[in-house]
């Protein structure tokens, strides 16, 4: 397959970096409303459509990290079931929570600092227990749903973590993703798919529609991210093939993506039919259009230099998709600049423009922070305590090869 571009002097791949950005500046368009943005102007017209309707689309940035986020952790899983024939769950697990955690409970730790939102219970020891034991294990999309805004989706992630090294180690038992009979793997995929929407369609019929917040729930959303290994899976397995029908059908595939996400527009995620195959269909329309970023950004779009402010911030993604939703509590100014711009004496459309980009920059700006101060730092530490399986092998080969020829190499931070 061949290689794709990524941005200098970081080693990550350009393409994914830029759907992350997509995604992020989607999640932080949903959440422009009053609550984020005060004396937000109505807008009518067709400028209004536009901003209602990009608005609601922003939900699905969710699932589209989802799906995302499955094609990179199956990576890394099935490489090494491909190279060492099984996974090394501690070291995984160990992995993720090194860079997940620590951003995690440094939000938690402000939140509970200034009570922005009162998900530590202070009126008894017990209940401060139960609290941080909730937060802490990730059951807050079970056990204290609607607190703490988009930490539900950190939980969902978080659980599928610890599943799929176990189911992949059961389905690729016996020679890895590359030895394994292909029969597991399509079943895997295919039962895990129809599963999904399955449960989904059944729990509709048995209680007459979901429940608010049921998108909340792990075991609801798990196909979203099966569905993202699916297509790393094939992607690796019949490299040739995927390319030749993103290439010969996008034509095709393109609109159907599309047509799979603009139900979105009208329907939330707690309506029946978004809910039930809705969904399903989401992930479908998201995994196409991955597929076709992933084979057509390094020919199309030469470089891609038009797009590395996006994919910059695709590298904070994270910490902007946590700290965005408590900008107005954590910002200092913020409520009152955006009151101001909101009194102006311009068109409404103007105004609104002009708010919905101080929001993205402040958000955008403090997730780079934290990204830089928090994240990174700890990220070092885990390459440091908990490497990549077979990184300190390379070193020690690398060492030997480098006395043999009787010169230095010098230390690295891989």
């Amino acid at each position: 397959m061949k290689a794709l571009p990524v941005i200098r002097g970081t080693g990550r791949i350009l393409a994914l970096d830029t759907i992350r950005g997509i995604a992020i500046l989607m999640v932080i368009l949903h959440h422009a409303g009053p609550e984020m943005i005060p004396n937000q102007p109505q807008v009518d017209g067709a400028s209004g459509f536009a901003f209602w309707a990009l608005k609601n689309l922003g939900w699905t940035g969710v699932d589209l990290f989802f799906v995302l986020s499955g094609y990179l952790i199956g990576g890394l899983l099935l490489s090494e079931l491909d190279r060492h024939g099984r996974i090394g769950c501690g070291r995984f697990w160990l992995r993720r929570g090194l860079k997940i955690w620590p951003s995690y409970f440094a939000l938690l730790a402000v939140l509970a600092g200034i009570e922005a939102t009162r998900w530590i219970d202070l009126a008894s020891p017990g209940s401060a227990a139960n609290d941080l034991l909730v937060h802490g294990l990730f059951l807050q999309n079970y056990l204290d749903r609607g607190v703490n805004g988009p930490t539900w989706s950190l939980a969902v992630e978080e659980h599928f973590y610890l599943l799929l090294p176990l189911l992949l180690l059961v389905v690729g038992r016996g020679g890895g993703a590359a030895g394994a009979g292909l029969a597991r793997y399509h079943a895997f995929f295919a039962l895990s798919l129809a599963g999904g929407m399955g449960l989904r369609v059944w729990h509709v019929l048995v209680n007459d529609g979901p429940e608010v917040n049921d998108f909340m729930l792990s075991h609801f959303r798990f196909d979203s991210l099966i569905l993202g290994v699916a297509l790393q899976f094939y992607r690796r397995r019949f490299p040739g093939q995927a390319r030749l029908l993103a290439r010969r059908y996008w034509w095709l595939l393109l609109p159907v993506a599309v047509g799979l996400l603009l139900p979105s527009i009208s329907f939330s995620r707690n309506d029946a039919l978004m809910f039930g195959p809705g969904f399903t269909g989401l992930a479908i329309g998201y995994a196409i259009l991955i597929g076709l970023a992933l084979e057509f950004l390094d020919s199309r779009l030469g470089d891609g230099a038009a797009l590395r402010p996006v994919a910059r911030m695709g590298c904070w993604s994270y910490n902007i998709y946590l700290w965005h939703y408590f900008v107005p509590f954590v910002v200092p100014g913020y409520w009152q600049l955006q009151s101001a711009v909101g009194s102006l004496d311009a068109p409404a459309p103007l105004v609104l423009t002009l708010q919905a980009l101080i929001y993205v920059a402040v958000s955008v700006t403090l997730g780079a922070v934290m990204t830089r101060w928090v994240e990174v730092p700890f990220l070092r530490l885990r390459d440091r305590w908990a490497p990549a399986r077979g990184v300190r092998s390379q070193r020690a080969a690398s060492v030997a090869a480098a006395a043999a020829a009787n010169r230095v190499v010098p230390e690295t931070t891989s």
